[in-house]
């Protein structure tokens, strides 16, 4: 499985952005790139929320876990009908404060202040 310093590199290259330039647009120090993208560091809830914000288009239970791609299966160009809801609408939606990111409406990454995560789903009731 690719390390997140690799997936990292992979977003780059598909927005064909420079760490610098990466670094600028998230508001960052381009050391704080240079560390994730040497695996020095993982990356911080700030730097997801950012990144979130900035890349609304990759997936970013991709982006931390490295499972599925790099493009949501169900990306708006896949799924047609009003119920359909994007990541940023949802989103929106959470409070501040909460440390997560909705990936699905039937999954959560709870992000915790050390920097670890964990993918909460939603069980099926029978």
């Amino acid at each position: 499985m690719e390390s997140f310093s690799d997936r990292l590199k992979k977003v780059l290259e598909i927005k064909n952005l420079t760490s610098s330039e990466l670094a600028e647009k998230l508001n960052i120090q381009r050391s704080s790139i240079s560390h994730l993208l040497s695996g020095r560091n993982k990356p911080s809830f700030d730097f997801l929320s950012k990144f979130t914000r900035l890349f609304p288009d990759i997936d970013i239970k991709w982006f931390i876990t490295g499972e599925g791609t790099p493009y949501p299966a169900n990306s708006e160009e896949n799924i047609s009908g009003s119920e359909h809801k994007t990541k940023n609408e949802v989103q929106d939606k959470v409070p501040a404060r909460m440390s997560g990111f909705f990936t699905s409406p039937d999954e959560l990454i709870k992000i915790f202040p050390d920097g670890t995560f964990e993918i909460l789903k939603r069980r099926k009731l029978q």
